[in-house]
């Protein structure tokens, strides 16, 4: 991920005292009235970074998952998961369904796919389709419940009520 080579990147850089990618930081280090802190900033980008890979590590471990959802033609299928490797190297020979997939939308590329042909790359597509369709109606839900929870829910009384 590249916003964890950027986090490693600055926490070297800070280490040698660069501050190219942090004009502030660098306003401060060219002052002289005080040492600059580069060793307690050091200790924030780096715990930064701990609590960075810790909240995303299961993307790390679904990486080649989706990847092999997001484009199937750019996959090894050796080292996708033994129940779709053949699936997947006659996917990747078939010209038409190539042509399909270049029209860009993922989801009717999957729908395009053959039940019979490809069922388990299709029972793979849909839990990645699931969990983007799930968030979707998660994030619906609560914005509805933050309009519902305005700040005029506390407003109401009696009389509002009777009108």
């Amino acid at each position: 991920m590249a916003f964890r080579a950027k986090l490693i990147l600055l926490e070297s850089q800070v280490r040698n005292c660069n501050f190219v990618h942090m004009l502030y930081c660098a306003e401060l280090h060219r002052k002289d009235e005080a040492e600059f802190p580069s060793s307690f900033t050091n200790l924030v980008i780096l715990d930064f970074k701990e609590q960075f890979l810790k909240r995303f590590a299961d993307l790390d471990f679904s990486a080649q998952e989706i990847r092999l959802f997001q484009n199937p033609f750019d996959c090894d299928a050796s080292d996708v998961p033994s129940q779709i490797e053949m699936e997947l190297t006659e996917l990747q020979e078939n010209y038409h369904i190539k042509d399909k997939y270049k029209e860009g939308n993922l989801i009717e590329f999957y729908k395009f796919l053959n039940s019979e042909q490809f069922p388990n790359l299709k029972k793979f597509a849909c839990k990645f389709i699931s969990i983007f369709g799930m968030t979707y109606l998660c994030e619906q839900t609560f914005s509805q419940m933050k309009y519902i929870k305005s700040k005029y829910r506390a407003n109401l009384s009696d009389e509002h009520l009777k009108s």
